[in-house]
């Protein structure tokens, strides 16, 4: 071997140390930055350390196990003893963080080679980092090893179980090569209880948890939702839990609730004040034309008073000064929500009604839909039919959200999501998918039961509320109608 390839190799060992000795200070800032607790838990001990010293309480462990005579004296030698000694628990993380990921490092090319995932010139995906994230959730960044997205989702059952991991999501990074892929090594919740419900304020809701956070719906941000899945997967629990949320704490807020499925979801909702229930298919049409006047009466409101949307106005000082029933009675108060459950009822064609009732049902949605979001009118559709014609192609292009529990075919979960992922879905009740822009999260939607959301509400109105849905049927025509034009009417202030 000549001299010029020893010294190569001498350098080549040196660079090495130098980058393993440097990945310690490395996984030393990681831990600071992401505020890792046993990092803190570290940083602690440290602490103790140095006080024990500070008070002389070591010397008595040197006189103990009879090595004082090697107590360094004061002056240097007792310095770099005392910052030795508090240093090394700190150290000794970042040399037990860095070990942790090239034994992962390691492991995880027998992965690949278990898996199939060796490309065609016989090299593997490359890791790059992993990195904790909060809940016990790690994220993974490798190289993608020249397989797409798709081969990577192909084998996820297969990753998952010779990685004992469970995967949240994988994402690709392709300008970069790179495949960042979040998993955890506990499973997800499997319920997840809607705890402290008034603290959910301005018009939010709480919409679920993954393994690493909570997920909040604002209907400010994401105006119209779409609730899709089998019957059975937690449709009604959501809605409940929504309203019940929303009406607690907003009060003002005006619902038009249609249940037609039966008229038995909403019935006992009909003693809350600003809330109206259809339950015959017959009424949607002109209940939802009053709806559209409403949004028009609204828009003019805005213009009038040079606000671009209704949160302006929410911020202003006439708003703060109104009560709940002055929010409740003027046009720009309050929000308002059209809720729809069962959605497939009302744009389906051929369905007990002529065409033209239809076409007019669908064209009000549409109006609502698109300019709902300047003026506080919101719209959540829930459907256990979840084909390309249960809603509305123009509807459904402005529903910003959606919530899409398991469904058994291809053809359902690309209706509503786009793509498969709804079929993958555990059989676990309030497991869905919650899909905003092109972002796509496995979550565990909450559960409120039904004993609980009508304790909440009749302390909210004061009201003596049936423990039960009602089982009979709805009000007969005359009444809903009348009902109806009463509370949901366009005030002028």
């Amino acid at each position: 071997m000549s001299d010029t390839q020893t010294i190569n190799q001498r350098v080549e060992i040196l660079v090495q140390n130098l980058k393993n000795f440097g990945q310690i200070f490395i996984e030393l800032g990681r831990g600071f930055l992401r505020r890792d607790p046993i990092l803190f838990r570290t940083l602690v001990g440290a602490t103790v350390i140095g006080l024990i010293i500070t008070f002389r309480l070591d010397v008595w462990i040197f006189k103990k196990i009879n090595l004082w005579h090697y107590y360094p004296p004061d002056g240097k030698w007792f310095k770099f003893y005392a910052l030795s000694m508090m240093w090394t628990p700190i150290f000794l993380y970042g040399v037990a963080m860095r070990n942790k990921k090239k034994e992962f490092a390691k492991n995880l090319k027998e992965v690949f080679e278990l898996v199939g995932l060796k490309n065609a010139i016989g090299s593997y995906p490359k890791f790059i980092s992993l990195i904790p994230l909060s809940g016990g959730t790690m994220k993974l960044l490798m190289t993608n090893g020249s397989f797409p997205k798709s081969e990577w989702e192909k084998r996820k059952p297969k990753l998952e179980a010779n990685m004992r991991i469970f995967i949240d999501e994988i994402n690709e990074v392709p300008e970069k090569g790179l495949i960042e892929m979040t998993f955890s090594y506990e499973p997800m919740p499997t319920k997840v209880s809607l705890e402290d419900i008034r603290s959910y304020r301005d018009y939010k809701f709480f919409m679920g948890r993954d393994r690493i956070k909570s997920y909040v719906g604002d209907f400010s941000e994401n105006p119209h939702f779409l609730i899709a899945g089998e019957s059975g997967g937690g449709k009604s629990a959501f809605l409940r839990q929504m309203f019940t949320t929303i009406k607690v704490n907003q009060p003002e807020s005006q619902f038009l609730l249609m249940d037609l499925k039966a008229g038995l979801e909403f019935e006992h909702l009909k003693k809350i004040p600003g809330v109206t229930v259809i339950c015959d298919i017959q009424h949607v049409a002109s209940a939802l034309q009053n709806i559209v006047a409403t949004l028009h009466l609204r828009i003019q409101n805005l213009k009038s008073k040079n606000y671009n949307d209704i949160k302006q106005f929410f911020q202003s000082s006439e708003y703060q000064r109104m009560t709940v029933e002055e929010k409740r009675d003027h046009t720009l108060g309050h929000r308002t929500f059209v809720v729809v459950d069962e959605c497939a009822e009302i744009f389906l064609f051929g369905l007990g009604h002529k065409p033209e009732y239809t076409r007019e049902i669908r064209a009000c949605m549409s109006k609502i839909t698109r300019l709902g979001r300047a003026c506080g009118v919101h719209v959540v559709l829930a459907t256990q039919r979840p084909d390309k014609n249960a809603v509305d192609p123009q509807v459904k292009s402005n529903l910003t959200s959606t919530i899409c529990y398991r469904i058994h075919d291809i053809g359902g979960s690309l209706a509503v999501l786009g793509s498969g992922r709804a079929m993958d879905l555990p059989k676990i009740a309030g497991r869905a998918v919650l899909a905003q822009g092109s972002q796509e999260v496995e979550i565990q939607t909450p559960f409120l039961d039904f004993a609980q959301s009508q304790r909440l509400l009749a302390e909210t109105f004061k009201l003596s509320l049936d423990l039960e849905p009602l089982n009979h049927g709805s009000l007969n025509s005359t009444q809903e109608a009348n009902h109806y034009e009463k509370t949901m009417e366009p005030h002028i202030p």
